[in-house]
């Protein structure tokens, strides 16, 4: 099965410098993922670590994972609201990349995570979750800049033991 030999790959070869753990959330599922990444220190994401969680269909690789982070981050790309009945069905945390939703198999969960680490650095303005986030972002890069790096310390912080659970909602107000 290909998510095993992903799995194990990731584990004996690891990314470098992305700060990457990757494991089962349950040894007895390997459809589901539990990766952890540290924001890179020339960012606005620096001394943080994001926890995410990747949930693969039972067809992978013909069909894509969906990919969340569990850690709450001030990103563009990534969904700050629980979904109602009227949305899309993803989850809080789900991270908008065009490759995962223009999905071939011959992607690798390797790409995948490099992928996300990448977004520390670039925020696609095309694909928002959420207008005034895109918007301040375009015109007071200064101040959603100010934000991340805020919530990045209130949420990311490394020290913190045991599971990082933030319910269902991403408290997002300033201060």
């Amino acid at each position: 099965m290909r998510l095993k030999t992903e799995l194990a790959d990731l584990n004996k070869n690891p990314i470098v410098n992305l700060g990457l753990t990757v494991e089962l959330i349950d040894d007895n599922n390997i459809f589901e993922w539990e990766c952890s990444l540290e924001g890179p220190s020339d960012t606005v994401y620096a001394n943080g670590k994001f926890y995410l969680r990747i949930f693969f269909p039972e067809d992978y690789p013909e069909k894509g994972p969906e990919v969340c982070f569990k850690t709450p981050i001030y990103h563009l790309n990534v969904n700050p609201r629980k979904c109602d009945n009227n949305s899309k069905p993803e989850r809080l945390g789900h991270v908008c990349l065009n490759f995962l939703d223009n999905w071939e198999p011959k992607y690798t969960m390797r790409k995948i995570l490099t992928n996300i680490f990448n977004m520390f650095y670039y925020a696609n303005s095309q694909s928002p979750y959420g207008l005034d986030r895109r918007d301040e972002y375009e015109s007071n890069r200064e101040s959603f800049d100010e934000k991340a790096r805020y919530f990045t310390k209130k949420y990311a912080d490394p020290k913190r033991t045991g599971d990082p659970d933030f319910g269902d909602e991403w408290d997002f107000s300033l201060y």
